[in-house]
């Protein structure tokens, strides 16, 4: 039969329950007190990857806001030394700066979209033990103590410029910079550790507490995203419901009029497109209102739904359609239907009716509940309309009555100036 828009099944109800469930683990996640938000999959998934795919996508203007970064303060080293006593420095400066240059022309690549993380880690290990050894190699100075104040610099890209996750940028940074202080004073190098430590150890407790704090912030702000695109979803289905409902008539649980007069408008156009018959069959219950004053009225709405999911099965092609076209009268459309069909079609449908074998003790016709038919066909032209259409499967429906009813009858609908 013809499908109503968004009709309710089992694959909906899956995705309804799988919904509902995100939604109470979302919340109850936002519930929780405590300092670090760990995710239940597959939402710590679903994070991980919103997270790391925007930082690939900022990455090249990361990159290029370190590099102005760098240079500004490698400009502001030489006006403050004045040129002086900077000896190994400007050839680490320059190591740095193709280091940025690196980084840059690796966020073009899609290696920095399916690794992230571990490419932005590896990069960042490599800057802060450089960051930690090279001021150790320059001597005594002021540019020394100016390359120890940048490591400070370093930690603090490292934990929030990159937007590497908390872990990473806590690995990245402590791994490294242990790893360089060990071998800075196993190579015998003279080591300021008071000033190294300080400027090392403050800008990774300052980059660490920021970047727990803004992960802690950004897992929030996805499950608060999450629930909002739930809603949305939510809302969606709830719209298509209740479109679906206002297809629907209350009583049987078939198409009500306002459908039956969409559908058969638009296959009365795609049949003039196609020139394909068109055929229309309203029915109505014999003596409905005796059967209503005989059994009483509940008796009377469960026969109108039995008929009702009797002649839902008779329109069993995915275009045809069974409606309640009103009281106690329905109307079936069959696209690609002639007159021979429609005979068939009709003849079936009143059979299954009385084949149901519903009691009625006071009809003129049977004394099981029966159908009178009025049929009419028509291959569409442009001289005709639905209206004429409609007309003529009254106007047939009326000579049934007339003829004893518990039959059918038929017109061929023929367009004027055809």
């Amino acid at each position: 039969m013809d499908v109503l828009p968004d009709s309710p099944g089992s694959t909906n109800s899956l995705a309804d329950e799988a919904r509902n469930r995100e939604y109470r683990i979302i919340l109850s996640q936002l519930r929780r007190r405590g300092l670090w938000m760990t995710l239940p999959e597959p939402l710590e998934t679903a994070f991980c990857r919103q997270h790391d795919e925007r930082a690939a996508t900022a990455f090249s203007s990361t990159a290029t806001t370190i590099f102005v970064l760098y240079a500004s303060l490698g400009i502001a080293a030489l006006v403050l030394t004045g040129g002086r006593g900077l000896g190994y420095w400007p050839v680490s400066f320059g190591v740095f700066l193709v280091f940025i240059l690196i980084a840059w022309l690796l966020s073009f690549t899609t290696l920095i979209h399916a690794r992230y993380q571990q490419v932005v880690a590896s990069l960042a290990a490599v800057a802060v033990a450089v960051a930690v050894v090279h001021p150790h190699l320059l001597g005594s100075g002021g540019i020394q103590h100016l390359v120890h104040e940048g490591t400070i610099y370093v930690m603090v890209i490292v934990y929030l410029g990159l937007n590497l996750r908390f872990w990473y940028a806590v690995s990245a940074a402590t791994l490294a910079g242990g790893t360089a202080f060990l071998v800075t004073w196993l190579s015998g190098v003279d080591m300021q550790w008071q000033l190294g430590i300080a400027t090392y150890g403050g800008g990774s407790a300052l980059g660490m507490v920021l970047r727990f704090r803004d992960e802690q912030r950004e897992r929030r702000i996805f499950l608060h995203t999450r629930l909002l695109a739930l809603d949305n979803q939510r809302i969606q289905v709830l719209a298509g419901e209740l479109e679906r409902l206002s297809f629907l008539d209350g009583l049987t649980g078939v198409a009500n009029r306002r459908y039956f007069d969409t559908t058969l408008e638009k296959h009365w156009r795609a049949c003039l497109r196609d020139n394909r018959p068109l055929t229309l069959v309203m029915l109505d219950v014999d003596f409905f209102k005796a059967y209503n004053d005989h059994y009483g009225h509940q008796d009377g709405d469960q026969c109108l739904r039995t008929i009702a999911q009797t002649l839902s099965r008779q329109a069993a092609r995915p275009q045809d359609l069974a409606a309640r076209y009103g009281g106690e009268e329905f109307a079936l459309v069959f696209p690609d239907a002639d007159a021979a069909a429609a005979e068939q079609l009709v003849s079936r449908i009143l059979d299954a009716v009385r084949q149901l074998e519903l009691p009625h003790a006071v009809s003129e016709a049977s004394d099981v509940v029966t159908l009178s038919a009025g049929v009419a066909t028509i291959v569409p032209t442009v001289h005709a309309t639905v209206e004429d259409l409609v007309k003529a499967a009254d106007q047939a429906l009326y000579d049934a009555k007339n003829a004893g009813r518990n039959c059918w009858r038929l017109r061929q609908v023929r367009a004027l100036n055809a």
